[in-house]
């Protein structure tokens, strides 16, 4: 009888930790839901990561979350993708709005069996935004959403497993992006630095180091490294910066004018009359360099007149240290048609310089004369400077012509102090090829 009783009560104990083992396995399983940035453009992926391993036996019978983003992102809808099996998420309702956030709500119909791996992470569904600036979109745990979701959270319920509620997890977060290289036109403070990113930290060190505060004074030459924070999870790797401030960046720039080429990379002086140059000894002619915003070439970001133009076809000019973008560089002259550069140029250096006359590639369209030597030169017998080379051109010439007009004028194209025959043989040639401005 002893015997009996003791054997039960083992029995007994034995079940109970079979139950307790049982409930503890049972809540240690756990769903985390996660939302990332796809490698599409202008798409998000909705992921889960369970910490259990289901084989097809039990089924899905629910899903709900809500995903939250800022208003002042712009973006008032998502658009859903193909739902994903056996997962078939949708919106629901409409998309609401409290206070600074947007928040749009998704469910499952369920009823399908699902299988997967422990800590797999499972793409369950995805959607597009539109806008040119990815928003922070996130699963939203807080106080708007807690009469719609059990116990205040997002959830999924699998047959068997009951409700699984977990965490919000997250992927490493990436280093903010920016400029390597960063230019002030005086000194400044970390607040002046830029980097592109969520909650921007700077710091002196590319780890570790110490956090700087807004106001600390930048030393002229030295790299400070940037982290960003997204839903309180810090970045591991820093974006470097190097900082620079002082004076005007040097420009210089290489070119010759067709009007006035002379032979093996020369140029004449453009005159007055006989043999006196306008300009003085060396000068060419004299030249205006417009900078055109690489991503809008209407905007003019900089225009400098008045610039020496040497008889080698050299020219140099300062640029306001706080132009540091793409660029394209535009030349214009008294009667030579206006001149782009074949692509873009990087301001973001201290020293910028430009060559138009070793290829017909280094203006836009090719838009080039050839020229003895190897050399290109800039088109010219625009005289009244519409952007085209025609017939208004050769009667303003044919005009001076007849009148014998001397000195330094826009009719005299090759610039030898008098207009006569040999500027209306330049114009007519050009006229006949229709030479004309080409601009992005």
């Amino acid at each position: 009888m002893q015997n009996f009783v003791a054997i039960s009560k083992s029995i007994l104990v034995a079940i109970i930790l079979v139950i307790i083992g049982l409930f503890d396995a049972s809540a240690q399983n756990k769903i985390d839901f996660g939302i990332f940035s796809s490698s599409t453009p202008n798409q998000m992926e909705i992921k889960i990561r369970p910490n259990y391993a289901e084989n097809g036996t039990h089924y899905l019978t629910n899903v709900q979350f809500t995903i939250k983003w800022p208003v002042s992102s712009g973006i008032t809808s998502l658009t859903a993708g193909t739902p994903i099996y056996p997962f078939l998420l949708a919106t629901t309702g409409s998309i609401l709005i409290d206070g600074n956030y947007y928040y749009q709500t998704w469910v499952s119909p369920g009823g399908y069996a699902v299988t997967w791996t422990a800590n797999q992470q499972i793409v369950i569904q995805t959607f597009t935004y539109t806008g040119s600036v990815c928003p922070y979109f996130e699963i939203a745990h807080d106080a708007f959403v807690q009469g719609d979701l059990i116990n205040a959270d997002y959830y999924i319920e699998v047959n068997g497993n009951q409700t699984l509620t977990g965490s919000i997890y997250y992927t490493a977060t990436p280093a903010p992006s920016g400029s390597a290289v960063q230019y002030f036109c005086s000194a400044s403070t970390v607040a002046n630095l830029v980097a592109d990113g969520t909650d921007i930290k700077w710091y002196n060190a590319a780890s570790g180091g110490n956090l700087l505060a807004s106001s600390t004074a930048l030393v002229n030459g030295t790299t400070y490294y940037a982290t960003q924070t997204i839903a309180g999870v810090e970045s591991t790797t820093r974006f470097a910066a190097t900082a620079y401030y002082g004076s005007n960046k040097a420009f210089t720039l290489k070119l010759f004018f067709e009007g006035l080429y002379a032979s093996n990379g020369t140029m004449i002086e453009a005159k007055i009359s006989g043999s006196s140059p306008k300009w003085g000894a060396g000068i060419a002619d004299k030249i205006t360099v417009a900078l055109h915003d690489a991503a809008n070439y209407s905007h003019t970001l900089y225009e400098a007149t008045d610039i020496n133009l040497s008889t080698a076809g050299n020219a140099s000019l300062s640029v306001p240290c706080t132009i540091n973008g793409n660029c394209y560089i535009a030349i214009k002259n008294r009667n030579s048609i206006e001149t782009v550069s074949g692509t873009a140029v990087s301001f973001a250096g201290n020293t910028i310089s430009y060559n138009f006359s070793n290829a017909a590639g280094q203006a836009y369209g090719n838009n080039l004369r050839s020229v003895s030597g190897g050399y290109f030169a800039i088109f010219a017998g625009d005289a009244n400077q519409d952007g085209i080379v025609d017939g208004s051109d050769m009667a303003m010439i044919d005009n001076a012509s007849t009148a014998m007009l001397m000195g330094y004028n826009a009719a005299d194209v090759n610039g030898d102090g008098i207009v006569d025959g040999s500027d209306m043989a330049i114009v007519d040639n050009n006229a006949s090829a229709i030479v004309l401005k080409k601009t992005p």
